[in-house]
């Protein structure tokens, strides 16, 4: 199954949002009972939300649930179980631990994204990627993540490299697929948001959260394969075929990732024989 690039945030306060939401060209759809959603309608939101994805559910359904700091984050999974089936986005997870609780409330969960954003996930952010067989990526949360570290953007990116290549470097280490990239929070500004997710698909993210539908096109855009890098695969692939299989060339995580790195290491190999 082909893994969502574009993974669109929709505030759950809204039912006219949440059936924008649905039906949204987006690949996967993040219905918000978080930060999109005040204290004091978190419950109407939550029945609201439920009720409206009864009726028709999107293609890729993820929910993101209250942190498990707050005190909503228990009502929100005991609401969710009411659909045949669903999958979770969870903010700021700290450890293995926040997987396990959120696990022995839920029985029809397909899968979990963890959200990193904060010192103590980042810290334990391998513990958290092999938690479950149900986290299959991890998303990092910037802006999270510098309030936590009182860390600066910087326009270059410079300032969060560290912190993505770890949740990469992780990702990879635990088997999943590549991560998804933070939001950027400026959807007007299409120059500074396709600069950035070409940056950072570079640094090995796979799709990034989004929090606006007009950036849905630009993503899948900028994630497309060009004419000339599949020129380029086929060509190599084709004197792969004539050499022995190595173990280096064998990769699950699919076109984009391992097997680009892999046809490239080896026509590298070939033009230095």
């Amino acid at each position: 199954m082909i893994r969502p690039l574009s993974w669109l945030f929709v505030p759950a306060s809204s039912e006219k949002l949440i059936t924008k939401g649905i039906e949204s060209d987006a690949d996967a759809v993040i219905f918000d009972l978080e930060d999109a959603v005040a204290k004091e309608r978190k419950a109407d939101a939550r029945a609201m939300l439920i009720h409206a994805l009864q009726q028709q559910s999107p293609r890729q359904l993820f929910i993101r649930i209250n942190d498990l700091e707050t005190e909503y984050w228990q009502d929100d999974l005991r609401a969710v179980e009411e659909l045949v089936s669903y999958s979770l986005m969870v903010p700021k997870v700290t450890s293995a631990i926040d997987i396990q609780k959120i696990e022995a409330l839920t029985s029809r969960c397909n899968e979990i994204v963890p959200i990193i954003e904060s010192a103590e996930g980042m810290w334990n952010v391998m513990e958290i990627a092999k938690a479950s067989p149900t986290i299959r990526q991890l998303a990092f949360g910037a802006e999270d993540y510098c309030l936590d570290l009182s860390i600066q953007k910087t326009e270059d990116g410079t300032s969060l490299l560290h912190a993505r290549s770890q949740v990469v470097l992780a990702s990879r280490a635990a088997g999943l697929e590549s991560p998804i990239d933070s939001v950027y929070t400026d959807f007007k500004d299409s120059d500074g948001f396709g600069k950035e997710s070409m940056y950072h698909k570079a640094l090995g993210f796979r799709g990034k959260l989004l929090i606006h539908p007009n950036q849905i096109e630009q993503l899948h855009s900028v994630y497309s394969v060009t004419s000339e890098e599949y020129t380029t695969a086929k060509n190599n692939q084709r004197s792969l075929r004539r050499r022995p299989t190595t173990r280096h060339c064998i990769n699950s995580s699919g076109w984009e990732n391992g097997r680009l790195s892999c046809l490239r290491s080896n026509y590298e190999n070939d033009r230095s024989i």
